[in-house]
């Protein structure tokens, strides 16, 4: 079964990867697919948005900045998904 994608859930994801979130910590944050995730910033990248790659960069920066990333989900995430369902006007 297909589960209908919301128009505020990509907008989320592009928020969270211009905040430097990796696509598989989205893709669990909004418990979808890592290729739900990619098709959208896919579709996003042609219209002007960046998908990035951070291989590159060195593995103990990946690190720190995996760990930052997965406190700010915890500590904001209930406000995400608040916003996320239409609760509120303004993303957090």
């Amino acid at each position: 079964m297909r589960i209908q994608r919301l128009r505020r859930e990509a907008a989320l994801v592009v928020r969270f990867r211009r905040f430097g979130y990796t696509m598989n910590s989205i893709a669990m944050f909004l418990g979808r697919s890592t290729s739900f995730v990619y098709h959208i910033l896919k579709f996003q990248a042609g219209l002007g948005a960046r998908i990035g790659d951070l291989r590159k960069i060195p593995a103990r920066i990946r690190r720190l900045a995996k760990a930052r990333h997965e406190k700010g989900i915890r500590c904001f995430g209930e406000l995400w998904n608040m916003w996320l369902l239409g609760v509120g006007e303004k993303p957090p």
